[in-house]
């Protein structure tokens, strides 16, 4: 669907196949219940186009960690590149 403030994109059957196998493969390396690992998967879902589970993580990361300005840093640029904040 798409709009002119929006888009969304559904995985077919076969993309998201993928994309979870590639994920269980990188949480296996990470540690999952980290704020460096809620960014590793940020960084993940972005790279996939799945924006909303990024922002998701991001948010995680900071929330654990407030003090580290990176993990804020980051989560603007992933705005500012999908245009959620202007």
């Amino acid at each position: 669907m798409k709009s002119e403030e929006s888009c969304i994109r559904f995985l077919s059957e076969k993309e998201a196949k993928e994309v979870n196998n590639q994920l269980e493969a990188l949480v296996k390396d990470i540690d999952n219940n980290s704020a460096l690992g809620k960014i590793i998967k940020a960084a993940f879902y972005e790279n996939n186009d799945l924006i909303v589970e990024a922002r998701q993580q991001y948010l995680q990361a900071i929330n654990m960690e407030p003090q580290v300005d990176e993990y804020r840093l980051l989560y603007m640029r992933l705005l500012k590149r999908t245009k959620l904040y202007h």
